[in-house]
């Protein structure tokens, strides 16, 4: 017979991995966007305008989309229950 505890834990296992990937995918696209303005900053001079241009606007998106998913939890009472992760 297994306890609770681990009956509870298979239980929501499924629920648990997929919002370990969304942590993952969150930190993933943070991660681009750090790496993006920084190699701008690195780089500016000896990039060319359009593709400077092409990157701003691509960090721009991003992080309207991260907002954008903020802002929807927030308003849907899901609050930080995204944030966890037991890796």
């Amino acid at each position: 017979m297994k306890s609770c505890v681990i009956a509870e834990a298979e239980q929501y296992a499924e629920e648990d991995r997929r919002r370990c990937e969304r942590i993952h995918a969150w930190n993933a696209a943070n991660g681009a966007i750090y790496q993006a303005e920084r190699l701008l900053r690195e780089m500016g001079q000896i990039t060319d305008e359009a593709l400077q241009t092409r990157v701003r606007d691509w960090v721009t998106a991003v992080r309207l989309m991260l907002r954008t998913i903020i802002r929807m939890r927030l308003e849907t009472g899901r609050r930080n229950s995204w944030l966890w992760c037991s890796r």
